[in-house]
């Protein structure tokens, strides 16, 4: 089959390169717009308890599929007319979207519950609203509303935040990411394939094949995005590979191409014996590379499983290129191939001779293969030996997930996450009299005295959901002292200590069933007593 082909290529290379064009511009085209069509979302298991019981709450109670925040802040306070008037404006305009399907606010809430909306100072108070849609409509459907009432206002402030609102910037910086990472990755691996291919048109070659892998693979991901939810993050996969894989691939065939030329052959039966040993070997390389990366699909997140579709179209149009199109393009450019050798020209610049070409049998990887093929076993005990020392910090390592999904994919200047934020550790329930509920007085402020940054990295976004920056603390606070019932005292004292930033880091929901425990009620009064 692979000969075939390469016997095709030689009689009408013309065509095949035309017609690779028009499927690269037809891809261009079509998946170009594949980033309005992915979503940042996919984490939960959809069978789950918990994704059964969200989608209960917006089909029979309306709460909506995600939540947004809108911010009004007024260095006049939320009680002044003009803080006033732009948050029931906002009500208004968010109240008026058929995707909305409830809306609370500090101006058109019972006092009770209006209280909990307002900040600690009582200059920004929270819209809190229910947004429909699905992942993927309500993120698009945040984005629009979030247009609509985001602004300055007569010194009022209005910012959208809340996790519909962050996954559309997610969307938006992954892009920027990704244009930013081709940017930098295209000029430097073109100039890596230069100088490993000779020539300027050799080293274009593995470029173009990856190119047409990952426009294909992006017009293959926006045509499953029209059936099914797509993630954002498999495009991260599509342009690693895809350039990987072109270069990998188009390397392999040509170093071939090259070898058999060596030997004498006519430039069509070295072509013909390349696609006969290395375009086979590319076929089977990427079978395998994509059975490994279509099990991805078996997991029921579509996180997941965008990984899969992502990998495998990446896999099939990067060795349809390199089977079709490297053949093609060989045979259309023939001794013009190596035109333009940069290597020559830097080889006269420092007065150097040319190399004398070698045999196949006296390279350094022949070589190197024959002692690793007659010294098989101490060759590959070395190996997992190494392996082993490789992987050894990994028997230590913890897996999780962040506690608030999508605040740490987006920068920390971002508005949501600013918004998650000041939510997480500037809530009026947080400082109720100086302290936290369910602890002795000043829980809070004590806490950030006894263990510094914690509390601090949280509020500024960093570290927000995770519990490793306050594990570290601990671990390096339990080295103070000397002999074991100190260090055992100031573990726990520590333990304490950092318990106390978490509760403010968390929430109070969390805090308040910890404090009302009776072993949390008699360590709070065992402490008084002291």
């Amino acid at each position: 089959m692979v000969v075939r082909i390469a016997r095709l290529a030689i009689a009408a290379p013309g065509r095949i390169m035309a017609l690779a064009a028009l499927i690269m511009v037809a891809t261009a085209l079509f998946g170009g717009s594949v980033f309005s069509h992915l979503s940042a979302g996919g984490m939960h298991d959809p069978g789950s308890d918990s994704a059964q019981a969200a989608r209960l709450l917006a089909d029979k109670f309306d709460r909506g599929d995600m939540q947004m925040l809108v911010t009004v802040t007024s260095a006049a306070g939320t009680a002044a007319p003009a803080a006033r008037a732009a948050g029931l404006d906002v009500v208004e305009r968010l109240s008026r979207s058929p995707h909305v399907t409830y809306v609370m606010s500090p101006w058109t809430t019972p006092p009770g519950a209006s209280a909990t909306l307002v900040s600690r100072d009582g200059r920004t108070g929270l819209v809190v609203a229910g947004i429909s849609g699905g992942e993927s409509g309500a993120q698009r459907h945040a984005r629009q509303l979030a247009e609509r009432v985001v602004g300055d206002y007569d010194g009022v402030t209005v910012r959208a935040g809340g996790e519909a609102t962050i996954y559309w910037q997610v969307n938006d910086q992954t892009r920027r990411d990704l244009l930013r990472m081709e940017a930098l990755a295209m000029p430097l691996c073109f100039l890596v394939t230069v100088w490993v291919f000779g020539g300027l048109l050799a080293a274009a070659l593995p470029m173009i094949i990856g190119g047409f892998a990952i426009l294909g693979a992006l017009a293959a991901l926006h045509a499953i995005s029209l059936v099914t939810e797509v993630s954002v993050f498999a495009l991260n996969l599509t342009l690693a590979m895809g350039l990987g894989l072109g270069i990998d691939y188009t390397l392999l065939i040509l170093s071939r191409l090259r070898d058999e030329l060596a030997e004498g052959v006519s430039r069509d039966e070295a072509l013909l014996r390349t696609m006969a040993t290395a375009g086979r070997t590319v076929v089977f390389s990427a079978m395998t590379v994509a059975l490994s990366v279509a099990t991805m699909a078996l997991f029921p997140q579509y996180f997941l499983k965008s990984f899969a579709y992502a990998g495998v179209a990446v896999v099939v149009f990067a060795a349809l290129a390199a089977v079709v199109v490297t053949p093609a393009a060989v045979t259309l450019l023939g001794g013009w191939l190596d035109y333009l050798d940069v290597r020559h020209l830097v080889r006269r610049w420092i007065k150097r001779t040319e190399p004398q070409p070698k045999r196949v049998d006296q390279t350094f990887f022949y070589r190197s293969t024959r002692w690793v093929m007659r010294h098989a076993v101490p060759a590959g005990a070395a190996v997992l030996v190494l392996l082993g020392i490789l992987g050894s910090p990994f028997l230590q390592v913890r897996w999780g997930v962040s506690r608030r999904p999508g605040v740490t994919g987006v920068g920390v200047g971002a508005p949501g996450r600013r918004i998650a934020a000041q939510r997480l550790c500037g809530r009026p329930e947080h400082r109720r009299d100086g302290g936290h509920p369910g602890r002795g007085g000043g829980g809070c402020r004590r806490a950030r005295q006894l263990c510094g940054g914690a509390l601090e990295s949280a509020r500024s976004g960093i570290g927000v959901g995770t519990e490793r920056h306050v594990r570290r603390r601990k671990i390096h606070r339990t080295t103070l002292g000397t002999g074991r019932n100190r260090e055992r005292q100031r573990i726990f004292d520590c333990h304490q200590r950092c318990t106390a930033v978490l509760a403010c880091i968390r929430g109070p929901a969390r805090g308040a069933a910890r404090g009302s425990h009776p072993r949390w009620q008699n360590r709070a009064a065992g402490r008084n007593r002291s």
